[in-house]
């Protein structure tokens, strides 16, 4: 990775553009101190006054820093302290997005079911800042009891995802053209790098405390109302966890020492074992006493010049000092730091997260011993002594593998321990092969008639046995079956159970996820809006061959905002064809109200298809905008906002002329009416402007319960004919005789009944009607018209036409 040039730039905040490049020779005493726990990041350094870099330290100038890993910090000043003694002026900044605390508000909510993406763009909408790199984390649920900022908001989803935030600007030119917030699982590298006392180590500060020390954990969840979930149905009636050793460590008078413990967790699906499991992770924590470590360090990687010495934020170190007694190994992290780029001896650290690591060589070698002596007389001489030069092999260089460790070794203790012991017991009535090869390990194992053979590869491990019992929480990333037999194999659960009746699931959805992360459920649901793809908008002649217009309004489901036009020509624009592509910005665009199925405190999810469009012959494209409004309707047409909410999302690429689709998911506010209010769909754009020359397209419209939004199948050949672009032949109505539709011979317009032809409202005929059967203006012709002979009717017969004027 490139060193940062330490060059300052300074932003004007209202245009974002560049207006000053502060060089290292201009500046001096510069500080940068960062948190990564609560995303501190400031910076503070020095110039002359009166100088053309000072003039441009103004309040709420921003200030760009390169940092070491490559990002683009921006910094907002907030102070400016001006010296008359040594002529200097001082400027203090923090990092930019501290000023998110006052770009908006999120109003009280229950966010279930989303993921990480989902969170962090309701968190920045309405914002400058963008969602940028983030990390799948499954879907968590989130309740806002309070209105929030968005930089409250997005510390939460931090808490919630279990993730780091970084922040990151991005120039182009001399102006910033995008803010990203990162949502990361860590910070920094795992660097393998040695901090040692005496070469960057300034000291170490070991702290035990016993305050959190308990025998008894008593685990509880509060569950809706007042009601509790405990382990006490499954630990036969007791409500709380005992540890024997720590309780004859701790014990006062043979009195328990209680701690309690409530998981912090919205799941739907906690019970009493999911709680017991939890617990016992806990009381491991809680039976000794706690270790922390205060450790400073230097950086001495810019004092000399050796750039793999560089510490970066997050950073992974292994840290020794040899003068504690037993020697101490700890893997820490870099979770602070102060930097100087002017001078790097003023570079400190703070390290936190530890992992002690303990010497177990000698407890080891004692076990060798044992198991040694215990085998003896029962191995092959030549095949212990290459044990012995395999491990004095091992041995050598054990320092420097010993902190690059970060499992304890107790277990492996014990797992020695218990296998002498094994073999001591049982050897003498087991018979056993154990081979290794370059390529191969394989171990035999007889007693009686009982036959274990396992080989293991860097491939695979292969398991020869009649019966394999697994009795254990197990992982399997993969799994190849030439066979499975469900009449024998049973997979039951509360959801889902698979057995030889077959496949039965219960209330859960089948969801498809596509290239950008959006799931879909392949579970078809009913679209409340009625018209998804514009079919019933009367398409207006508007003197142009690729465009239609958008003609709704009242007693139709869509009503237009503005000028709205239909593309028609898309085979000539050469792009994913869409129906009834409809044509938007911010100021034009459809909208639909909705009433029926709607509920106060439920879940829906309003998604849409959009597409570049065209504009003067050029594709174009904008952000679109999926806009939900709760309203109250005045009357047929005019309604009142009450509250509404909108997503923006990424503009279609002009490249591909791709169709994307987009959703949105919502809850309705609780104070939603059935009888009094509406929801009001809107689809749009969130920046485009025809007259500018931006635009996007829109179609294929659903809103639907739930958080994710049902298959969509582009019906084109059904919204064709509904256009007349693709006409019936022929209409039957009511049964296989009643036809309507054009003759065989081309020549007239049929309609062919088996009963009488009744027309209960007027007819109006403007060219008459022949009553004979024949042609137009042949025998039998009637017409009512302003003839030669006057106003009256005017009829065709054997002798021609005949006038009449009844009365």
């Amino acid at each position: 990775m490139r060193t940062p040039s330490g060059t300052l730039h300074v932003v004007d905040f209202k245009t974002n553009q560049t207006i000053a490049a502060i060089q290292p020779k201009d500046y001096w005493d510069d500080k940068r101190h960062w948190e990564i726990k609560n995303n501190v990041d400031t910076l503070e350094f020095k110039v002359f006054d009166k100088t053309r870099n000072s003039i441009t330290l103004m309040q709420q100038n921003l200030v760009l820093k390169e940092v070491r890993d490559g990002r683009i910090v921006p910094y907002v000043i907030t102070e400016v302290e001006k010296d008359s003694e040594d002529r200097s002026v001082t400027a203090y900044a923090s990092g930019e997005w501290v000023q998110l605390a006052k770009s908006g508000y999120i109003p009280p909510q229950k966010l279930e079911g989303k993921t990480i993406n989902e969170f962090m763009d309701i968190a920045l909408i309405g914002t400058k800042w963008r969602r940028g790199r983030t990390e799948y984390s499954s879907f968590r649920s989130l309740t806002i009891d309070e209105f929030i900022d968005p930089l409250s908001l997005l510390k939460k989803i931090e808490s919630l995802f279990e993730m780091e935030i970084q922040y990151r600007a991005e120039i182009v030119g001399s102006k910033i053209v995008a803010r990203y917030v990162d949502m990361v699982a860590k910070r920094g590298r795992d660097t393998g790098k040695e901090v040692t006392l005496g070469k960057d180590l300034i000291g170490i500060k070991r702290i035990e405390n016993s305050q959190n020390i308990c025998t008894a954990l008593l685990g509880f969840v509060k569950k809706e109302g007042s009601d509790f979930i405990t382990i006490a149905d499954i630990n036969k009636g007791v409500p709380y966890l005992v540890d024997d050793d720590a309780f004859q460590r701790w014990n006062e008078d043979g009195v328990h020492k209680f701690g309690f413990y409530s998981p912090e967790t919205e799941s739907q699906d906690m019970d009493p074992n999911r709680l017991l499991t939890l617990m016992k992770t806990e009381m491991k924590k809680r039976i000794n006493t706690s270790v922390s470590y205060e450790v400073s360090a230097h950086s001495i990687g810019r004092i000399f010049g050796m750039s793999h010495e560089l510490i970066y934020e997050g950073d992974t170190l292994r840290i020794k000092d040899t003068g504690f007694t037993p020697q101490l190994f700890l893997v820490a992290r870099a979770i602070s730091g102060d930097e100087s780029f002017t001078d790097p001896s003023k570079d400190k650290y703070t390290f936190g997260d530890y992992v002690e690591i303990i010497d177990t060589r000698e407890e080891l070698q004692k076990l060798y011993n044992k198991l040694r002596d215990s085998l003896y007389d029962k191995a092959d001489m030549d095949a212990l002594k290459e044990l012995e030069i395999q491990l004095e092999e091992t041995s050598n260089g054990f320092d420097e593998r010993l902190i690059a460790m970060k499992t304890s070794l107790e277990k492996t203790d014990e797992s020695i321990i218990l296998n002498a012991q094994a073999v001591n017991q049982q050897m003498e009535k087991l018979s056993s092969d154990f081979s290794v090869t370059a390529k191969e390990i394989s171990s035999k194992v007889t007693k009686g008639e009982i036959i274990s053979t396992i080989n293991q590869t860097a491939e695979q491990i292969t398991i020869d046995v009649s019966k394999l019992a697994i009795n254990a929480d197990t992982i399997v990333k993969w799994l190849t079956a030439e066979g499975i037999d469900t009449n024998f194999i049973s997979v039951r659960g509360d959801k889902i159970t698979i057995d030889k009746n077959g496949v039965t699931v219960k209330m859960l959805d089948f969801l498809y996820e596509d290239e950008r992360g959006t799931k879909t459920t392949v579970i078809s649901k009913r679209n409340l809006i009625a018209d998804h793809d514009f079919s019933s908008v009367t398409k207006k002649n508007i003197g142009h061959n690729d465009y239609s217009g958008f003609e709704g309004g009242y007693g139709l489901p869509w009503r237009a905002n503005g000028n709205v036009i239909i593309e028609k020509n898309t085979s000539v624009f050469n792009y994913e064809q869409m129906v009834n592509a409809t044509r938007v910005d911010m100021y034009n665009y459809p909208e639909t109200t909705v009433k029926n199925g709607i509920h106060p405190g439920n879940v829906y999810t309003v998604s849409a298809h959009f597409r570049c469009a065209m504009v003067n012959g050029k594709r174009v494209t904008a952000k679109p905008q999926l806009h939900v409004c709760y309203v109250t309707y005045r009357d047929n047409v005019h309604y009142d906002i009450w509250y509404e909410a909108k997503l923006s999302f990424d503009a279609p690429s002009t490249y591909y002329g791709d169709i994307q689709r987009r959703s949105f998911t919502f809850t309705v506010p609780t104070s939603y009416n059935s009888q009094e209010h509406a929801v009001v769909i809107k689809v749009e754009s969130a920046d485009a402007n025809i007259g500018q020359g931006t635009a996007v397209c829109v179609s294929g419209v659903t809103l639907v319960s739930g958080k994710y939004a049902s298959m969509y199948d582009w019906d084109r050949a059904a919204a064709e004919r509904t256009d007349g672009i693709q006409p019936f032949n022929m209409i039957t109505v009511g049964g296989v005789n009643n036809n309507i539709g054009p003759a065989a011979d081309g020549q007239t317009f049929d309609i062919s009944t088996e009963k009488e032809v009744k027309f209960l409202t007027n007819i109006r005929a403007v060219q008459g009607v022949n009553l004979g059967g024949n042609a137009f203006q042949g025998w039998g012709h009637i017409r009512f018209t302003d003839g030669n002979r006057g106003v009256g009717f005017y009829v065709n017969n054997s002798n021609g036409w005949n006038f009449n004027a009844l009365g």
